[in-house]
């Protein structure tokens, strides 16, 4: 049987995939592309999210571990100004970051056996 009728008769089985910190979904789009079925996590409403959008404190979620075990996949990309270089650029222009360094407890999570986690300290992308 040639390969385009087997994939017609085979059920598509999506892997569900958790992206926390998600924010707009650039890398959700990316995990979508690949063929997931992508929900996102974030603290701020994002009007345009494209795929399911849960608005939650991700160290919150993390601790969820029935919802955690519904998903195949976990990600998250906690934000990264507390490690970026141009970080420096801004204590010396007298500015500092309001934002916190969710990287520690993000790694720490309930999920921590096998997490992929964006924005590492130098690093970009890492599976620990």
């Amino acid at each position: 049987m040639p390969r385009s009728q087997l994939a017609h008769k085979t059920p598509l089985v999506l892997m569900k995939l958790l992206d926390l910190y998600c924010k707009a979904g650039g890398a959700s789009k990316g995990y979508a592309d690949a063929g997931f079925e992508v929900t996102g996590v974030d603290i701020k409403k994002q009007k345009r999210y494209p795929y399911t959008f849960i608005q939650a404190d991700c160290l919150e979620i993390m601790q969820d571990l029935d919802f955690l075990q519904s998903f195949d996949v976990i990600t998250a990309s906690p934000p990264c100004q507390t490690h970026s270089a141009t970080k420096h650029l801004r204590v010396a222009q007298g500015k500092s970051t309001d934002k916190v360094d969710l990287i520690p407890q993000t790694r720490g999570g309930a999920y921590s056996q096998w997490q992929t986690i964006r924005n590492r300290e130098r690093t970009r992308c890492a599976i620990d």
